[in-house]
């Protein structure tokens, strides 16, 4: 099983434009065949650290690698 993880950052002061690309990227990706692997949502990570003045959130999707 492998992570694919995917953080936006924003300046401080829109914050909200971090968590619309979240919520765009999920509906782009969910449940969706990229490189012949399905992408499945496994969370919101939330707000992360980052440089000053600045906002970051992520997102963690998994897919399983044919070995």
């Amino acid at each position: 099983k492998e992570i694919l993880e995917i953080d936006c950052h924003v300046p401080a002061s829109q914050d909200f434009q971090a968590y619309k690309v979240q919520e765009r990227i999920y509906k782009l990706l969910q449940h969706k065949k990229v490189n012949n692997r399905y992408l499945n949502f496994e969370g919101q990570l939330g707000e992360l650290a980052t440089m000053d003045g600045f906002f970051c959130c992520g997102s963690r999707y998994t897919f399983n690698r044919i070995v």
